[in-house]
């Protein structure tokens, strides 16, 4: 994005947020506005600390590496219609690390 202001961020954003989905960001004082314009809820991740949700920018961070390394490398690509399929799968490697990755293992063989 060529700026970090309210204008850019909505128009970057609208195709891609729905209403009533969940954004979360770092503190930018920009993102509640496009948050509010897109009719969705709006979540700070603090950096190097945690809000009341227990979200980091680490957190988030390690998360979509997780997700991007199961469709990516794993996996060997997704169709977008599967994508929930595969944050699920993600969840459960992650939650259940023993169970969730010899399962994995054993549907993808």
């Amino acid at each position: 994005m060529p700026d970090l202001k309210h204008p850019t961020i909505s128009k970057t954003l609208k195709p891609w947020i729905e209403p009533g989905s969940v954004l979360c960001t770092d503190g930018n004082h920009a993102y509640p506005k496009a948050a509010a314009k897109a009719k969705c809820d709006h979540i700070v991740a603090k950096k190097g600390g945690q809000n009341a949700t227990h979200l980091s920018i680490g957190r988030i961070d390690a998360y979509h590496r997780d997700v991007e390394n199961l469709v990516n490398r794993r996996c060997n690509g997704v169709s977008t219609r599967y994508l929930m399929n595969y944050f699920g799968w993600a969840r459960r490697i992650t939650q259940h690390k023993p169970f969730g990755n010899d399962l994995l293992a054993e549907l993808l063989a």
